[in-house]
């Protein structure tokens, strides 16, 4: 019964890593297929965003 506890820690970890990934590539790929000029600067930002506890994610929507 442990090993299954132990296979679903690591699957929600697993999933809470790769869907933060995600999440923060948002903004990065709206730019990306609106030919935004400024491509570099929001995918660096996007995951800056993650230092500072995503005060300026919404912002990177808008910008995008």
């Amino acid at each position: 019964m442990e090993y299954v506890a132990l296979i679903i820690l690591i699957f929600v970890v697993l999933v809470l890593f790769y869907g933060s990934i995600a999440i923060h590539d948002i903004p990065y790929e709206i730019a990306k297929k609106r030919n935004h000029p400024h491509l570099d600067v929001l995918h660096v930002a996007g995951w800056v965003s993650l230092f500072t506890l995503h005060a300026i994610w919404p912002f990177l929507w808008i910008w995008a």
